[in-house]
């Protein structure tokens, strides 16, 4: 019984980890806005993409209401640009090593 109970504890502990390292919840890690563009890197929960077109609309439709948690693309007086170029990765490991999941590019007028 005793056993169970510190495995239990153990599973638990990991799936914490699991869960602060890699978000539910897409992040903007980076963003650099031009004029006329943005380019932003985002990070995925690889077990979040089911459909590609859903996420790339998902993640359009967070950039244009701003719904990242720790940078804000938009303040009052600067708008996001009509196009967003948006660089999607699913892990930290695979954004330090450069390995790109899928990358997009989004026109407002389009």
């Amino acid at each position: 019984m005793r056993c169970r109970r510190k495995f239990l504890i153990a599973i638990m502990v990991i799936v914490c980890l699991i869960h602060t390292i890699i978000p539910n919840k897409p992040q903007l890690i980076s963003s650099i806005t031009t004029l006329d563009s943005a380019y932003l890197t985002i990070l995925v929960d690889k077990r979040e993409i089911r459909n590609i077109k859903k996420l790339e609309e998902k993640l359009v439709q967070m950039c244009q209401g701003d719904k990242f948690e720790k940078i804000k693309l938009q303040t009052e007086d600067k708008k996001l640009p009509e196009k967003l170029n948006i660089s999607v990765y699913t892990s930290r490991k695979d954004l330090e090593k450069g390995d790109l999941y899928m990358k997009f590019t989004y026109n407002e007028g389009d």
